[in-house]
């Protein structure tokens, strides 16, 4: 009997890592939010509502990173620098 419990116990963590990569992982993508100033939290707020509508949940699948050049329209160009995989959003001031 213990035997039989052995190969079972064998056989399932040999079939675990090949369980493990046939999940696949949901990409984490980031979303730039860039001002001149930092925007009114109603506008933040609205932001992640209608991304939380298309499936996006912060943390989750997705990272914001907000980013404003303080009243200096000039940083912005500075502040949009970012990796490829980052999608900027430019709002108004």
């Amino acid at each position: 009997m213990i035997r039989r419990e052995l190969i079972s116990l064998l056989e399932g963590a040999a079939a675990w890592p090949l369980a493990a990569r046939a999940q696949q992982l949901e990409r984490m993508r980031r979303i730039g939010f860039l001002r001149a100033a930092p925007p009114p939290e109603h506008e933040l707020g609205a932001l992640l509502r209608a991304l939380a509508a298309r499936g996006y949940v912060q943390g989750r699948n997705f990272v914001l990173v907000p980013q404003w050049g303080d009243g200096n329209v000039a940083r912005l160009s500075e502040l949009a620098i970012a990796p490829r995989s980052a999608m900027k959003m430019a709002a108004p001031s």
